[in-house]
């Protein structure tokens, strides 16, 4: 039994998206991509702007001047153009909409006309076509005296503004000229496309123009296509329904939408136009094509329809194929048939389909009848079910008595013209030209479900078990040889090169070429692992996997490629169950449908998503991106929200993301919203791509520059601060130190001065007595002599000087000149004690100021005692001592010379007595008041005694060099 519907042309699987989406209104005037990617969408509930992932919505609420608004119109400074129900415009501009200062005086000039067309000129002039013979004009500056209305003729018009920029519009239905003007208002062509108008159709009045590729112009006039140049109309199509909108898309197809749906034109040609099936009795308002060259369109009352893939037919349900799980695909009388589990059999026409059911007993169990596959051969079509064979000729099934009742599943033509029949546990070889004569067997004690026979004449068996060989009455189990082939296997194919094809179920694909084996799985590239169906075509391999198909190319020895479709890509869903090459189109069998495409055709997507950073979050509060460049320590914890626009994977994007300073790899994902947490101070530069259906990036990803401040104890201004305070924090501390330690120091030296003057005080009281011993012993001497005038003489400068000695005693210094009359004093008691025994002088250099100059007390004296006593007392002759004094800088350099026997026959004279006749106290005491001196003032005084000698070596006196310290 046959059945014949008449079906239109389903040229692509249609999404729709309605109020149930996000969609402020079912009803849908006008659409548009912006620059940015963006789809807008009118209509009588305001404006909705769609991204892939929803829709945002605008109103009166949001600024619009009107919820019912008709046209939209982007200009060339990415202002979004609003035309509304009360002819009042506005426009959108960085996320505010703006309204015309002049649009009370345009409402009031427009009344009940409507705007047609839209456009803004570089210099900001608006142009406005009307429903009516004039256009309007409004200059820069938009305000009511800015207005201008033109009147043109009667009729249709359209103005060429630009290159590929038309104004049109006009009405008058009984008058339907057709009027093209120039910039200038020029005349460029006038047209009679003798299109008349009933009177009942004029609220229905439809007019729309658009310019073709070929340079050409089409408008629609009601139900009347016109294709036309400046000569004359070419081409002349009336249709039953009223033509609403008119889009070329880059092939030069031509869309016609109309009050029953949409009509295709190919070639750029009117004729022979197809309906699109899915948009049957429905109305379409308008039509867009966008950047991935998806085809757009918007209806009243049904919403919004996209096509992402149009270069792929696809038959279902909708266009009358049976319901029923598709078993099996073949060819029929160059038709494709389709046989389904629900017993039917579907032959596909150009224009209808036709159905035809397996007949069976009412005895029969229903299962008896399910389509198991499909054979052509010798222009005879076999339909295999699971009870019975039969032959399908002119629109006739006739059973195969000798092939049914056996539990037949495959046929495969062998090499020698005969058929290789699978059974349920058998293999048969039977001759089609003797009544299916059986002329070999084999029984098979493991299920199988696909068969093949190479160049070579070996028959390849697909088992649940693996894959078997069978060749001269020989069965061979390749899984004995490798283990991949104990796979389930579901389909074996021969490829040009020889090499056996293997797809499993759960194992990819296998490749044997000679005694070479390779798997094809997900990680080498495949869709899937779960294979079900191969077809080979030359140097290509299809596979049909649960995930979609995988195109293998062999390019040479050892050489494949890989390109993989998805429903993603076109296809009707991802399960291929079988493939077939009809017409030089690849058909594909899927659970519920029948995909059909031009290999040759079908173009990669190669349009990067453009990509946006919508809005970013610092501690969970809204920031700008500008402020992300300068952020608090403590507002370190970041969210980004970005997203890709490609409408072909709409919602189902991959992004890839890399913040660089943080992550040292690409992160990839499918969410539009990141966060970082505790990001630590520094500069930071977040990068953000997304891929498109087809694997393209984008080409300029998005990028957010983050800067974290430094804490305010980590920022070098307070570093430095720092730096600075404890720089004067240790130097205060130092300067204290430094000063407790000198203040110690200078405590300590204080002390030891008090304890080197006690030191001094005591050296000079051991040489007060000292000198007062030698001084009595000298008056002694005058009184033991008799001699009491030398004795008075001598007292009284003896008693000058004890005054001297006492007076001089406390001070640490004297003046120079005070110590130079002590020692005068002493001289003189020494000359006269000694009888005038020697002689002496003291000589000061000009540059001794004596009363300015202070030095210790009693220091030159020791010395001159020394050279009087063990220099001169033991000469037979007259003495001589010359004291020089002299300054250098802060030294006092004093000389003490004398002529005596010189210190060595001193020494031997003691000796020689036994005894010290005059033991050198004062000398030592000395010493030791020079060392304290030194060390008190850290300075380096010396005694030096110099041996005087003549040229012979004899001594001839004693010089003392002393540098004594002055104040």
């Amino acid at each position: 039994m046959f059945c014949s519907v008449l079906v239109y042309g389903q040229f692509d699987k249609l999404q729709n998206y309605n109020v149930k989406d996000g969609l402020s209104s079912s009803d849908v005037y006008a659409v548009m991509q912006d620059s940015k990617g963006y789809m807008w969408f009118t209509g009588d509930m305001g404006v909705s702007r769609f991204n892939g992932y929803e829709f945002k919505n605008f109103s009166t609420s949001e600024g619009l001047v009107d919820n019912t608004v008709f046209g939209i119109y982007e200009d060339k400074k990415n202002r979004i153009w609003f035309t509304s129900y009360s002819n009042r415009i506005c426009f959108y501009k960085n996320d505010t909409i703006n309204v015309l200062p002049c649009n009370d005086t345009l409402e009031k000039m427009l009344r009940y006309l409507f705007v047609t067309s839209v456009y803004v000129d570089k210099g900001d002039t608006i142009w406005l076509g009307t429903t009516a013979n004039f256009f309007i004009k409004i200059n820069p500056g938009w305000h009511a005296r800015d207005l201008k209305k033109t009147m043109l003729s009667n009729g249709k018009y359209f103005i060429k503004l630009e290159e590929n920029v038309f104004l049109f519009g006009g009405h008058s239905p009984e008058i339907p000229i057709l009027t093209g003007y120039d910039r200038n208002l020029h005349k460029i062509v006038i047209i009679d496309p003798g299109v008349r108008i009933d009177i009942k159709d004029k609220p229905h009045l439809r007019f729309f123009f658009i310019r073709l590729k070929d340079g050409n112009y089409l408008a629609s006039i009601h139900k009347t296509l016109i294709k036309f140049n400046t000569k004359g109309i070419l081409q002349k199509k009336e249709e039953k329904d009223v033509i609403i909108n008119l889009l070329e898309d880059n092939k030069g197809s031509i869309f016609a939408s109309t009050y029953d749906g949409a009509i295709t034109y190919t070639n750029n040609e009117l004729k022979n136009g197809k309906r699109i099936a899915e948009l049957a009795n429905k109305v379409i308002t308008g039509m867009w094509l966008d950047k991935e060259n998806g085809l757009w369109l918007n209806s009243e009352g049904q919403g919004i329809f996209y096509a992402p893939h149009r270069n792929f037919l696809y038959y279902t349900s909708q266009n009358n194929i049976s319901e029923s799980k598709i078993a099996c695909i073949g060819t029929h009388e160059s038709k494709v048939i389709v046989g389904h589990l629900d017993c039917s059999i579907d032959i596909l026409y150009p224009d209808s389909v036709k159905t035809m059911v397996i007949p069976k007993k009412d005895s029969d169990n229903s299962m008896v009848a399910r389509i198991v596959s499909v054979y052509d051969t010798d222009g005879r079509t076999i339909i295999i079910t699971l009870k019975n064979v039969y032959y399908l000729e002119n629109k006739k099934l006739t059973l195969i008595p000798e092939l049914s009742a056996s539990g037949l599943r495959k046929i495969y033509k062998s090499n020698d013209g005969n058929l290789w029949m699978l059974y349920y546990g058998q293999l048969r070889k039977r001759d089609p030209k003797k009544a299916f004569k059986i002329i070999d067997s084999l029984a098979l004690d493991v299920r199988s479900e696909n068969i093949f026979e190479d160049a070579g004449g070996v028959v390849w068996l697909s088992t649940i078990k693996g894959v078997y060989t069978y060749k001269n009455k020989v069965l061979r189990y390749l899984g004995n040889d490798n283990p991949l082939f104990t796979l389930r296997s579901s389909d074996i194919k021969e490829a040009s090169d020889k090499s056996i094809w293997v797809a499993t179920r759960g194992g990819g694909l296998l490749v044997k070429n000679g005694n070479k084996i390779k798997q094809f799985t997900e990680k080498q590239g495949l869709t899937g692992n779960m294979c079900r169906s191969l077809f080979v075509d030359s140097n290509i391999v299809w596979v049909g996997t649960n995930k979609g198909l995988s195109r293998i190319t062999i390019n040479g020895q050892d050489n494949y490629s890989i390109d993989n479709f998805y429903a993603k890509n076109g296809l009707l869903t991802n399960e291929v169950n079988t493939i077939i090459k009809f017409n030089k189109k690849l058909w594909l069998a899927h659970n519920g449908g029948i995909s059909v495409f031009d290999v040759s055709n079908i173009k990669p997507n190669k349009y990067p998503p453009p990509i946006y950073i919508l809005q970013t979050f610092v501690n969970d509060s809204l920031c700008k991106v500008e402020d992300l460049k300068e952020l608090k320590y403590n507002k370190n914890r970041l969210t980004i929200n970005y997203l890709g626009i490609s409408y072909k994977d709409a919602g189902h994007i991959q992004y890839k993301y890399k913040m660089l300073g943080i992550d040292s790899n690409w992160v990839y994902t499918n969410y539009t919203t990141v966060s970082y947490h505790t990001i630590p101070p520094g500069t930071y530069h977040f990068v953000v791509s997304a891929k498109n259906n087809d694997s393209y990036w984008s080409v300029l990803p998005a990028t957010v520059t983050i800067r974290i401040l430094q804490p305010w104890w980590k920022n070098w201004i307070f570093i430095l601060f720092v730096i600075i305070v404890t720089c004067l924090l240790i130097g205060f501390l130092f300067k204290h130190r430094l000063s407790t330690i000198k203040q110690k120091e200078r405590l300590k030296a204080i002390q030891q001065t008090k304890l080197s003057n006690a030191e001094l005080k005591a050296l000079r009281a051991q040489m007060n007595p000292h000198f007062i011993f030698n001084a009595i012993n000298s008056v002694q001497y005058f009184i033991t002599n008799n001699d009491p005038v030398s004795s008075q003489k001598y007292l009284s400068k003896f008693a000058k000087l004890i005054r001297y000695v006492v007076d001089n005693s406390k001070p640490l210094a004297i003046p120079l000149s005070k110590e130079l009359e002590a020692l005068n004093l002493y001289l003189d008691l020494e000359w006269l004690r000694f009888e005038n025994k020697f002689e002496y002088s003291i000589d000061l250099h000009e540059n001794v100021d004596v009363e300015g100059v202070q030095i210790p007390s009693m220091l030159i004296q020791p010395y001159v005692e020394n050279a009087i006593w063990h220099g001169l007392m033991h000469k037979n002759s007259k003495g001589k001592i010359k004291i020089t004094i002299s300054r250098y800088e802060n030294v006092l350099f004093c000389v003490i010379e004398d002529n005596g026997i010189g210190r060595k026959r001193s020494q031997e004279i003691i000796k020689e007595k036994n005894n010290e006749f005059h033991k050198s106290v004062g000398l030592s005491i000395t010493h030791e008041r020079l060392e304290v001196i030194n060390q008190q003032n850290d300075t380096k005084l010396t005694v030096n005694v110099i041996d005087l000698e003549d040229e012979e070596g004899n001594c001839i006196g004693t010089r003392v060099e002393l540098n004594l310290p002055f104040y």
